[in-house]
Formats: structure tokens, C-alpha cells, sequence
């Protein structure tokens, strides 16, 4: 029968006993590492998600009066796609000009932390 590989408790454990070894009775030396973003990758992590600066796709119409916001409040009820009214297609096409679209949309604006290491060494007596 093949022996088993020793499981990472009891190598751990027999690295603490060595270092018991080395030590006065009754003392500790425990070692610690925690790594964040061990690769370094920089992966975003949250996009600019505003077509548009002012965040308002509204659908237009003509004005009627002197004040009149020129806002199409038929479409806006019943619902319309949005891409359309950006793009001045559909039933946009005609009704209102091409909107210019903000150029961080769909950009990365926030990424992941650095590479950080930290490292633990306590000595308990």
C-alpha cells in the first residue's frame, strides 16, 4: 500500500513543532502572507453607464407654445426604445436629431486594487 501525502494541516502542524523546537517552552512563531490581486490584473470594475452627460433621452416634438419643453409625453407613457431616440431612427427618424454620445460610455472607470501583499510574523510568549 502507498503511503498518503501529508494533507496541509499536518504540514503545518509539523512546521509549528519545528519551530517549538527552536524556541523557549510555551512560546509561538506563527507566520502569515495574504495576497490580493496576486496576477496584478487591473480588471475594471464598474463602467460609465451614461449614454448621454445630462442622462435624459426624451422623446421631442415640435413646440406649440412659447415655453413648451417639446417633449413627446404620448412616447414617454407608452413606453419607446431609447437607442432609437439616440439615434434618431424608428420612429424617431425625422422627428429629432442624432444624439452624440458620451465618449467614456461603456469605458471602464474604476479598476481592481493594486497587488498587496501583507505579511505576519507574531511572536507569543
Amino acid at each position: 500500500m502507498a503511503a498518503e501525502a501529508p494533507s496541509p494541516e499536518d504540514r503545518a502542524s509539523k512546521i509549528q513543532e519545528k519551530t517549538r523546537e527552536h524556541l523557549a517552552a510555551g512560546t509561538r512563531l506563527p507566520f502569515e502572507v495574504n495576497v490580493t490581486n496576486l496576477f496584478n490584473q487591473r480588471a475594471g470594475v464598474s463602467y460609465y453607464e451614461f449614454a448621454i452627460p445630462t442622462n435624459l433621452i426624451n422623446p421631442s416634438r415640435p413646440s406649440r407654445f412659447p415655453g413648451d419643453l417639446g417633449v413627446d409625453w404620448a412616447k414617454v407613457m407608452k413606453g419607446y426604445n431609447y437607442v432609437d431616440a439616440l439615434n434618431a431612427t424608428g420612429a424617431f427618424a425625422g422627428v429629432q436629431a442624432k444624439t452624440t454620445l458620451a465618449s467614456r460610455y461603456g469605458m471602464p472607470q474604476v479598476f481592481q486594487q493594486a497587488r498587496n501583499l501583507r505579511l505576519a510574523l507574531r511572536f507569543t510568549f
